[in-house]
């Protein structure tokens, strides 16, 4: 092959004049045609694959109404299902979802997309004639097959299937500005009014809510008259006409917000104004009039029923629920129970619907706890207490540790594939594992030390307060010796011995120390002269410890200790415009020393977020990552980084010695990572909490014999593939990013030239 010819580049992105841009362009096409010649053609495989290993166990993004869709195929193998709505459903389980999702008692599958439906609004479901319909942003529509079939010719508000025939509450245009306003019946065809019009003394009427009531059907919503008969906000439908089922004796006109058939009785929802304010009452009808059951109800409470107990759900207040906010109450014999409380902290706090499915409440809406446990947007009250709904994950994943074969992953979730765990799980390969009764939520790592897995964090033993290290011998979790307690944050092995590092304490009284060892009988401080200590690692023999605390070179800096004396490697980090830096990622990638973080000196060499030091020096890794790195991980050969934030490439890039690069952005808000013992790397996609954009919890990725310069996927490198990047590259394409900055400039042709010219 011949030598490549020198290439001189002005000193600027590609983003000039088409001339500018071509002038570049010739110069490049020059040296690679007329000096270079083609490259030995390499075999490729271009695109790396992504595979999903255990579902979410939950709804991805707020449901706005949960239903049971009874036995979809009639006779056939399928049993109930549990269907869920939502304008920001985009997820669950392992399926990419747009608004609608359905749950088969263990696992969860979308239906087909309705995202072309939402703008808001709500969302009601009903079963007729075997076939599902919904409601959904005032428009109906039927499911036949792989498609949605819109019932089009009204604003249709709720759908319900009554004595063979379907009906639809809400309103139509007719005769220019005229507008028609009641319940509809399908005809087959078409939607035609029936019992004509509703009314409103004052305000815009509506007709909202259907539901059965002693086998009659029974609208509610805002109106005083339905076909001129006077009607306070609620008709029955005797067949042929609408008539008035009793009035509340409320001042003005009411507004019907839910309605449900209880123990012979029907219980209402109904707004009006409160002293003045406006609010929500809960009224039971039995027969001889409404009767008020309670006040203070939020205006969008809603009303379900199973036997002998009524329920209702919303942000429930103090007065109904007795004590703080709760998102669902039970009310017996004239009291409120409360039944899911929503703390105080919660990220979320809305519950939207509930239903009772297989014999259990289904609670569904925008929260991310109820009382201690974290769920996703929908959860099940079962005889132990409310669970997820599926076998997944219920919160993310922060991190894993492996040793022979088995891999123990650890966070904040309850749940661990068809297993309840507390904070740590096992994998074996193919299903997870509790491991005994689990740890408190406050996990900070884990490692493997004499075989066994031991995890750092806080108070990690309910029964041991102050245990700060805790090891597994297979059965149960016990503190390693006596005395340490604080916050241990990382772990590792040096000289025989296992480390812990954070901000901690041995012995009574306390001694506080940054880094202490176990030396098989008890806990020794190690003298960094520091109060914490974010990572620990082993590097040329000696053990590293990071720090923000009070150590020398502006109290950030990362420390060696070769068991006699410390030494700082370098003269500290620093953050441009802050005092605040951050270096509290550390790992051992070849024969450099990685410390990642958020900072943007090392030892005064200007870098961004991620620097190497190689036993004398501090040296910046090509552009560094933009965001603050998080974790650090190896992947056949390359480092891998995580930041601190997602876009549209993903938060994951891989170092190969020579630039950046982006792993899929379908492994987007990813903070952890291992590579396993079969070549796979093990991911950590759920971390971020984003209502619209969420994937897996757990992510297989392979990129086997992957060439950066195979750009048309073709399995071999060639010019074509040099004319394929220039085309990317001036038609904005972002698979022109060759170097990972994020974006498309000169830098990315350089990197293209000496990936083409690199074996693969």
């Amino acid at each position: 092959m011949k030598p490549l010819r020198p290439l001189v580049f002005d000193n600027r992105t590609l983003g000039g004049t088409m001339i500018d841009r071509c002038r570049v362009i010739r110069r490049v096409l020059v040296a690679f045609v007329a000096g270079i010649g083609a490259p030995s053609a390499a075999t490729a495989q271009c695109q790396s694959q992504v595979s999903g290993l255990n579902p979410l166990a939950g709804v991805l993004g707020e449901v706005q109404h949960v239903g049971v869709w009874p036995d979809p195929d009639g006779p056939g193998p399928l049993g109930d299902r549990l269907i869920a709505l939502g304008e920001a459903v985009r997820g669950a389980g392992t399926s990419v979802a747009q608004g609608a999702v359905v749950f088969d008692g263990s696992a969860w599958s979308a239906l087909p997309p309705l995202d072309e439906v939402w703008v808001g609004g709500k969302a009601t479901s009903t079963t007729h004639l075997g076939s599902l319909y919904i409601t959904a942003n005032s428009k109906a529509y039927r499911l036949d097959g792989a498609t949605w079939t819109h019932l089009s010719g009204i604003g249709a508000q709720e759908i319900r299937s009554f004595s063979g025939e379907l009906f639809a509450a809400g309103s139509r245009s007719v005769s220019g500005q005229q507008i028609e306003r009641g319940v509809f019946r399908w005809n087959g065809t078409s939607w035609e009014l029936v019992g004509g019009q509703f009314t409103a003394m004052s305000g815009t009427p509506s007709a909202t809510i259907l539901t059965i009531f002693n086998g009659q059907l029974v609208v509610g919503g805002r109106f005083s008259a339905c076909n001129g008969v006077p009607c306070d906000s609620v008709a029955v439908w005797n067949g042929t006409n609408w008539g008035p089922l009793g009035g509340f004796g409320l001042e003005g006109v009411s507004t019907v917000r839910s309605l449900a058939e209880w123990q012979g009785s029907l219980a209402a929802v109904v707004e009006t104004l409160i002293n003045g304010v406006p609010g929500a009452q809960l009224f039971a009808y039995s027969g001889g009039g409404w009767g008020l059951l309670t006040n203070a109800l939020p205006t969008d409470a809603k009303v379900f029923a199973n036997g002998p107990d009524l329920y209702v759900v919303g942000n429930l207040p103090p007065q109904i629920s007795g004590a703080g906010t709760y998102l669902l109450a039970r009310w017996a014999n004239g009291f409120w129970t409360p039944a899911a409380e929503d703390p105080a902290g919660s990220l979320f706090n809305r519950a939207n619907s509930a239903a009772f499915f297989n014999g259990q409440i289904v609670l569904a809406g925008r929260f991310d706890a109820i009382g201690d446990r974290r769920f996703l947007g929908i959860a099940t009250l079962a005889p132990d207490g409310w669970r997820s709904l599926g076998i997944g994950f219920d919160q993310p994943i922060r991190g894993f540790a492996e040793s022979v074969g088995q891999v123990v992953a650890w966070g904040d979730f309850r749940h661990a594939g068809l297993v309840d765990a507390h904070s740590v799980a096992r994998w074996d390969g193919t299903v997870w594992h509790a491991m005994g009764l689990g740890l408190a939520p406050t996990v900070l790592a884990v490692r493997f030390f004499e075989d066994q897995p031991v995890a750092a964090g806080t108070d990690l033993l309910g029964s041991s307060p102050g245990a700060a290290v805790a090891r597994f011998d297979g059965t149960i979790w016990t503190a390693i010796g006596t005395g340490l307690s604080g916050t241990a944050r990382a772990l590792a092995e040096f000289n025989g011995e296992l480390i812990a590092a954070g901000s901690l304490t041995i012995g009574d009284p306390p001694v506080p120390t940054a880094v202490a060892r176990w030396d098989g009988q008890a806990w020794h401080p190690i003298p960094f002269g520091i109060s914490y200590a974010y990572a620990v690692a082993v590097y040329q023999g000696r053990l590293v410890a990071t720090t923000v605390g009070d150590a020398a070179n502006g109290g950030r800096a990362v420390l060696a200790w070769d068991g006699q004396a410390v030494t700082s490697l370098g003269s500290g980090f620093a953050r441009s415009g802050s005092s605040f830096a951050y270096p509290n990622v550390v790992r051992v990638f070849g024969e450099d020393l990685i410390v990642a973080g958020i900072f943007t000196t090392a030892g005064g060499v200007p870098c961004t977020n991620i620097a190497a030091w190689n036993g004398q020096s501090w040296r910046a890794l090509g552009t560094g990552v933009a965001a603050q790195a998080i974790d650090l991980a190896e992947y056949r050969g390359r480092l891998v980084a995580f930041s601190g934030s997602s876009s549209n490439a993903g938060n994951i890039r891989q170092w190969d010695g020579v630039s950046w690069t982006y792993m899929p952005a379908s492994i987007g808000g990813a903070s952890a990572a291992i590579e396993l013992d079969d070549g796979r790397l093990l991911v950590n996609s759920s971390s971020v909490r984003s209502e619209s954009t969420r994937s897996f919890s757990l992510t297989f990725y392979t990129d086997d014999g992957l060439c950066r310069a195979d750009f048309d996927c073709s399995g071999q490198v060639t010019l074509q593939d040099l004319f394929d990047f220039l085309s990317a590259y001036f038609t904005g394409d972002g698979r022109a990013d060759m170097n990972g900055t994020g974006t498309v400039t000169v830098g990315d042709v350089f990197a293209f030239i000496e990936y083409y010219f690199k074996p693969c």
